[in-house]
């Protein structure tokens, strides 16, 4: 299902695009005014194949979107089944681990 990877990549991407052109939203990441860094790397997987797993990489105000498993995850989000993380905003509890 290679497929459900590269449309939450997509929807990341998306996220991204919007932080990009909002300058609103890039305070929310990184605020040369007050300070402020949010610097976090995120991990979307699934149960049955982690090889699907999507990953963001927050650092010094860029955002990365990656196709893969990434090390050293500060948050992970994992899924039972990669059609559930497919789902993705719309997630159940139920459906993450």
């Amino acid at each position: 299902m290679p497929k459900v990877r590269s449309k939450i990549a997509n929807v990341f991407r998306l996220f991204k695009q919007m932080i990009d052109d909002s300058p609103e939203f890039q305070k929310e990441i990184y605020n040369q005014t007050t300070d402020f860094v949010f610097n976090a790397r995120l991990l979307f997987t699934a149960e049955e194949d982690e090889n699907q797993s999507v990953s963001i990489i927050f650092n010094d105000g860029n955002i990365e979107i990656i196709e893969e498993t990434i090390e050293n995850p500060t948050i992970t989000l994992k899924y039972k089944k990669l059609k559930d993380m497919g789902k993705l905003p719309r997630s159940k509890p139920e459906e993450i681990v």
